[in-house]
């Protein structure tokens, strides 16, 4: 069951990859934004799913750097 998600995926990925080498008429470009773009949305869920600190762990005392 978990090899059709797979291929799913990977025939999603893909598609993708041809529609944009089709739009920058480059594969290499089209492959170079893709892992960029997913890198990204990596970053943005990690960070979303980051619990926020407690407010008394953040420092008492600051320098102000001029």
């Amino acid at each position: 069951g978990q090899w059709g998600w797979l291929a799913v995926w990977t025939a999603g990925i893909v598609i993708i990859a041809l529609v944009l080498a089709l739009r920058k008429h480059s594969l290499k470009l089209a492959v170079f934004s893709l892992i960029r773009r997913l890198l990204i949305f990596e970053g943005t869920l990690r960070g979303l799913m980051l619990k926020p600190y407690e407010p008394e762990s953040y420092p008492e005392r600051y320098d102000v750097v001029r």
